[in-house]
């Protein structure tokens, strides 16, 4: 059985997930609370529980969107420092290709 505190998340993450594929769709329109509640299947009440307005939800998508940028970003850093041998110096351009395919990994493929 899950708590209440791990419903309230996975209903935000939905909602978040949700505002994000709204935002991808040209289709979509305006980032909207009933387009977002129609989407989820979650209702308005929940929605304001979770962010409070309209624009506390596009604030949260934003800061989600950019925070999985930067963590697609640091992971191709890291991949790239791993093959850099121990106590060498670091190879600027070898780190910030990892950077670049790490994100345009995130832009072609997101989680």
């Amino acid at each position: 059985m899950t708590s209440l505190e791990e419903r309230r998340e996975t209903r935000r993450r939905q909602m978040l997930d949700a505002g994000i594929a709204l935002l991808g769709d040209p289709e979509a329109g305006a980032l909207g609370v009933r387009a977002v509640c129609r989407t989820t299947g979650i209702t308005e009440r929940y929605f304001y529980e979770a962010f409070g307005t309209r624009d506390g939800f596009a604030h949260a998508v934003y800061a989600d969107v950019l925070s999985r940028a930067q963590d697609a970003l640091v992971r191709g850093v890291r991949e790239a420092a791993e093959g850099i041998p121990q106590g060498a110096a670091p190879d600027a351009l070898a780190v910030a290709q990892g950077a670049v395919s790490g994100l345009v990994e995130f832009v072609v493929d997101p989680p």
